[in-house]
Order: C-alpha cells, then sequence, then structure tokens
C-alpha cells in the first residue's frame, strides 16, 4: 500500500470520527426540548386545572352569598311572623319560618365549607405550579450546563482534529504524494457529493470562522438538498457569484480538503485551477 493510500485511509476516518462528534454534538438538544416539552405540557395541564380551581371557588362564593341571602330573608320572615299579633290577640305559629331558617344556615354552614375546600384546593394547586415550575427550571438548567460542558470537549477534540487532518494535507501538498482513486469511483462521484454535503453541514454548525456570510449562507441552503452554485437572493444564479467547490489535494474526498472556488474567475484563466476563496 502506498504512502498516498495510507493517508487517504487515515484522514478518511479521521474527518468521519469529526463529523460523528458534530452529530452528537447537534444531537445535545433533543433531550433539552424533550424536557422543555414536557415540562410545558404538565404546565399547561396544570393551568387547566387551576382554571377549574378558580371556577369552583367562583361558584362556591356565589352560593355563599345566595345562602347567607337566604338566612336573610328567613330571618326576616321569622321576625314578622314572631312580631305579627292577629286581631283575636293570638300570635300565629312561627315553626315553618323557624324551620325555613335553620335550613338555611345549614345550608350556608355547607357552602362555607365547600368554599374553604375550593380556596384550599386552589392554593395546592397554585403550590404545585409553583413547585413544578422550579423543578423544571432545575432539570433544564442541569441539561443546558451538561450540554455546554460536552459541547465545549466536543469542540476541543474536533479541534484537535481539524488541526491534525490540515497538517497532514498540507505534508500531502508540500511532499507532492500522489492520493489514488478510490476504485470504482468517479473523481465527483458519490465520495465527493458526501464529502461536499458534510462540507455545508459543517460550515452551518459555525466551522470556518473566516467563511465569507453569503458564502456561509449559500452552504447553509445547500444543507440537505442537491446543488453547488451560490443562488441570489432575488433567485436564479447571479453571474457576480457564482461558486462551487472543490479539492486542495485531488481525490481526496473529505470535507477538509473541500474549498469554495470562484468559477466565473477561473472561466477567465483556462488552463489553470480554479481560484480558491481567501480566508478559509
Amino acid at each position: 500500500m502506498s504512502i498516498g493510500e495510507k493517508l487517504k485511509i487515515e484522514l478518511t476516518a479521521l474527518s468521519q470520527f469529526s463529523e460523528k462528534l458534530l452529530e452528537t454534538k447537534e444531537g445535545l438538544d433533543a433531550p433539552i426540548e424533550e424536557a422543555r416539552q414536557k415540562a410545558k405540557d404538565e404546565l399547561d395541564r396544570l393551568e387547566k386545572v387551576r382554571e377549574q380551581r378558580q371556577q369552583d371557588v367562583e361558584t362556591c362564593e356565589v352560593n355563599v352569598t345566595t345562602c347567607e341571602a337566604s338566612v336573610s330573608a328567613c330571618q326576616s320572615s321569622l321576625q314578622n311572623c314572631l312580631a305579627y299579633i292577629g286581631e283575636d290577640g293570638q300570635r300565629p305559629s312561627c315553626s315553618g319560618e323557624a324551620t325555613a331558617l335553620r335550613q338555611a344556615e345549614a345550608d350556608l354552614r355547607q357552602a362555607e365549607i365547600e368554599l374553604h375546600l375550593a380556596e384550599h384546593a386552589l392554593r395546592e394547586t397554585e403550590a404545585h405550579i409553583a413547585t413544578f415550575q422550579s423543578q423544571a427550571e432545575y432539570t433544564i438548567n442541569s441539561l443546558l450546563s451538561k450540554k455546554e460542558a460536552i459541547s465545549t470537549s466536543i469542540d476541543k477534540a474536533r479541534q484537535e482534529l481539524g488541526n491534525r487532518i490540515e497538517k497532514t494535507i498540507q505534508y500531502i501538498k508540500a511532499n507532492d504524494i500522489a492520493i489514488p482513486l478510490t476504485p470504482g469511483q468517479d473523481a465527483h462521484g458519490g465520495e465527493y457529493r458526501k464529502a461536499k454535503k458534510n462540507l455545508y453541514r459543517r460550515a452551518a454548525a459555525g466551522d470556518f470562522p473566516n467563511l465569507p456570510s453569503h458564502i456561509r449562507g449559500w452552504m447553509e441552503q445547500e444543507v440537505n438538498r442537491g446543488g453547488g452554485y451560490y443562488r441570489s437572493p432575488g433567485g436564479g444564479r447571479n453571474r457576480g457569484s457564482n461558486y462551487d467547490i472543490g479539492h486542495r489535494v485531488r481525490h481526496l474526498n473529505v470535507a477538509e480538503n473541500l474549498v469554495p472556488e470562484n468559477i466565473d474567475m477561473n472561466r477567465a484563466r483556462p488552463g489553470r485551477r480554479r481560484e480558491a476563496l481567501n480566508n478559509f
């Protein structure tokens, strides 16, 4: 096996590992979003319970007010009955009014008990909501802290991988080492398309901080779809802003080895390698 073949295998493995790390980093948001959604769903449910408890309190308050009015009316009726003296000087029996008053007072006591229970249930629900919100915030903040720590470790590992890959690519170029084409693969076939897609994905994820913003925007648009030309905001291809993706080292199809190239400038320079963008 030639040194070019060995280096290609090594760089491909390192690039794939970096891609796996990026996938892991992108997946760190999933448990946080899941926790947030579960918290939201539970808070929505508890809010409906609180609204029902509030309605129960309001209903009980109306019942107490109604019962108080009934007691007042029964008291007035009983007092009128007790104060009444017929033409014959006899006082009427007021047992019916007394019974009605006792029942009204019993109804009032029951209404007051129900109001007390409803208010207690409302307070418990509100306390539960406050406790749940606090617990949910603690859980989410803990997940965010863990994500930040893991994300930092991943970024550091990917940076070290990137540096190693870059040094190896520079070594290949400096020593003019030939990288063989993978048997059965076209120079711009599946390997190249996959590497180009990974380049877009990494750019969209924030890699390559020196990448011009309009090129990053193009790559973000190209994530998970075909293409390869920068499309102007107005639609169509802007002849002044057409770009494609080329290799720094031929036949090495890893994202780190690819670079945006200005097509129009290179069309004006036949027979020469396309000009790579600066600061990438």
